[in-house]
């Protein structure tokens, strides 16, 4: 039961690290990073988080969306 639960975690986060189209590790360490940072008011802060790995400047090589997020999971089957 445990396995399964660990393979559907790792199938999610593959589906929303195919999301982006570039910097893709990158932008799964500021994921990660909102998941922990729930009080964080800026991506800024989100950068200082232990689990972002990179520096600050990480975060401008990740592309801008024309999708909302929410629209793009949404074509993904994600949500």
């Amino acid at each position: 039961m445990l396995d399964a639960i660990v393979n559907r975690a790792k199938q999610f986060r593959e589906k929303i690290y195919q999301f982006f189209p570039s910097r893709r590790d990158a932008a799964m360490e500021l994921v990660d990073s909102l998941a922990s940072n729930t009080q964080a008011k800026s991506v800024v802060e989100l950068s200082l988080d232990p689990l972002h790995r990179r520096n600050y400047c990480s975060i401008t090589w990740v592309e801008p969306r024309k999708q909302t997020a929410t629209e793009q999971a949404i074509n993904a089957n994600i949500i």
